[in-house]
């Protein structure tokens, strides 16, 4: 991938996050304490089937560690495609790609741990971004 598409594929998941970041409180299945109070999956698949998996976490408190692991799944497969172990802190995001298949769903899944700068758990819960169909 040109450094123009890898500068494209970013401007454009930071756009999408600008308007699809959900607070904490209104998360759909996990409840978020105010710990982390932001964060968002995005998956997007080109034209030449490269699936771009995008996670950003952001704590308030900036010396806190953001442990993720996220998975790339092709619906109704029976393990995740790939799997990626991330981390740092404060605000946290990455993105991951990997190529799939035409023909089928495909969602992220990724567990969210965030813990205090000594290592004790604050809080930990799981999240899934849209299907998207390629």
């Amino acid at each position: 991938m040109t450094t123009t598409k890898k500068a494209f594929v970013l401007l454009l998941a930071l756009c999408c996050i600008g308007a699809t970041i959900i607070p904490a409180h209104a998360t759909e299945a996990q409840p978020m304490t105010d710990t982390a109070n932001k964060s968002a999956l995005i998956l997007t698949i080109n034209s030449s089937g490269q699936a771009s998996c995008f996670v950003v976490v952001n704590t308030r408190t900036a010396s806190n560690r953001v442990e993720v692991s996220m998975s790339l799944n092709q619906i109704n497969g029976k393990a995740p495609l790939k799997t990626w172990s991330l981390s740092g802190t404060g605000s946290f995001s990455a993105t991951k790609t990997y190529y799939v298949v035409k023909g089928y769903d495909y969602q992220i899944t990724a567990k969210i741990t965030v813990k205090d700068s000594s290592g004790k758990l604050i809080e930990s819960f799981t999240t899934n971004s849209s299907v998207v169909r390629y």
